[in-house]
């Protein structure tokens, strides 16, 4: 976090109140770095919900934009743009982080914080319980798989509609100290022995230990599409409308 901080006065985080946002948002303000915390999602989605706690409890600044259909059916060619790839996923996941930076840029923030790479190295996906009901502790073959995929999976949507608008997106967990950390501690203290245990078991822990609230602590894990809302106003209303549809083909 030191590294992905030094020298600037301000940095922005892509916040969505769960767990690993709020480590980096936690780190952030015990480096004594301006921040400002940036959440996207429908008024009653959860990271909205989350996020306002979280925050809250941290005493840091919290800035949000709440959309709406017509902002989804907005965004949603500008991040097509930005990514130039018709893939619904992709779209839904990029576009809380696309308005985020907007609004950091903005602000004149020029580099952004995001915890891409946490749930591949700390085992957050509900795949991974699956994989290692069946393989043991082989199951972080399939982790490494992840991570050295991440690039063409995350990173470069991640990166692209964050530098559409002018601002640099930095993601800690992927320092390579942290990746070979994390890809050498056992399966076990990632996924917990209890089914019912939350995964990311071991950064829970930490997390716990830096004093991050427990809201996050607890919270369990949520794709961005689906805690921010965005995913059922897209697929449900935009990409359904054969009128908006015409606007995808002549991109």
């Amino acid at each position: 976090m030191k590294k992905r901080v030094a020298g600037l006065d301000r940095v922005g985080i892509i916040f969505s109140g769960g767990l690993d946002s709020s480590i980096l948002a936690k780190l952030v303000k015990d480096l004594e770095v301006e921040t400002c915390l940036y959440t996207i999602g429908t008024e009653n989605s959860s990271d909205m919900k989350y996020a306002k706690q979280v925050a809250n409890s941290l005493d840091l600044p919290l800035k949000s934009k709440i959309v709406a259909l017509d902002d989804v059916k907005h965004y949603t060619g500008l991040v097509l743009n930005a990514i130039e790839e018709y893939n619904v996923m992709k779209i839904g996941v990029g576009m809380p982080s696309y308005i985020a930076s907007e609004l950091a840029s903005q602000d004149g923030i020029k580099v952004m914080l995001s915890g891409q790479g946490a749930d591949e190295l700390f085992a957050g996906y509900q795949r991974y319980t699956q994989f290692y009901k069946e393989y043991g502790e082989k199951t972080t073959e399939y982790l490494e798989a992840d991570v050295s995929n991440l690039y063409h999976v995350n990173l470069q949507r991640d990166d692209a509609v964050t530098m559409a608008n002018s601002v640099e997106l930095r993601v800690p967990y992927l320092d390579s100290e942290v990746v070979n950390v994390g890809l050498n501690i056992p399966m076990k203290y990632k996924l917990g022995h209890d089914p019912d245990d939350l995964r990311k078991c071991i950064l829970r822990r930490l997390a716990s230990d830096l004093e991050v609230p427990t809201e996050a602590v607890l919270r369990p894990k949520k794709a961005a599409q689906y805690g921010s809302g965005i995913h059922r106003l897209l697929v449900k209303r935009v990409l359904k409308d054969g009128s908006y549809k015409v606007q995808f083909e002549s991109l």
